[in-house]
């Protein structure tokens, strides 16, 4: 029997509409200004986004990272092993340069929160397996599943104010990344043990 390709195999991405329901979005918002006004948000000095806050592997984050994990990898078709969780809050002007992501971001999943103005929607430019650049529009709650190392992605200019993001990143259990599980440490919840600087 020949082998059927699942969406996100064809595409290389698969968006997910109301990922997060509308009470889970205020608890991530209300957890992420908590973070940033008591200083355990650094802001980035990565290449691809640099001057944005941005905080690794919170409690939040890691739990959902987790807690998604069997929806995620009902889309895969795959089992997958949790490889971290990080946020950014984006503010006007912001751009995120063209690239592909580490081996541990292998699956990616980026997850809109919310913006200020409400309606306002950012973007993500990706290009798909047929090598096509296409705009795909998240708003609050939609989130979008692509593969990470493979899928080129980027931002235009944020034109809005605010623009609060989640990003939950997984690996092949089986896979020829898995050996990025945890991203290299012993469990979720736990600090990063890579270098400063290699975040996507």
């Amino acid at each position: 029997m020949a082998h059927i390709k699942t969406p996100l195999e064809r595409r290389g991405y698969v968006r997910v509409p109301k990922m997060l329901s509308v009470e889970m979005q205020r608890l991530v918002r209300g957890y992420m200004d908590l973070s940033q006004r008591s200083g355990r948000m650094v802001v980035s000095d990565n290449e691809v986004i640099a001057g944005q806050f941005e905080q690794y592997g919170a409690m939040l984050s890691e739990t959902l990272l987790c807690t998604l994990r069997p929806q995620i990898e009902s889309i895969v078709q795959d089992a997958l092993s949790p490889s971290y969780s990080f946020w950014r809050i984006y503010e006007r002007g912001a751009v995120l340069h063209e690239h592909v992501d580490r081996a541990a971001c292998e699956v990616g999943v980026s997850i809109a929160v919310a913006s200020e103005p409400e309606r306002c929607s950012w973007p993500l430019w990706v290009r798909g397996k047929d090598d096509r650049a296409r705009a795909i529009q998240q708003r609050s709650g939609d989130g979008l599943v692509y593969l990470g190392t493979r899928v080129p992605h980027w931002r235009e200019p944020f034109g809005g104010d605010v623009q609060y993001q989640m990003f939950l990143h997984y690996v092949r259990r089986n896979g020829a990344h898995a050996q990025w599980a945890y991203d290299g440490r012993d469990a979720c919840g736990l600090p990063p043990v890579h270098a400063a600087g290699q975040l996507r």
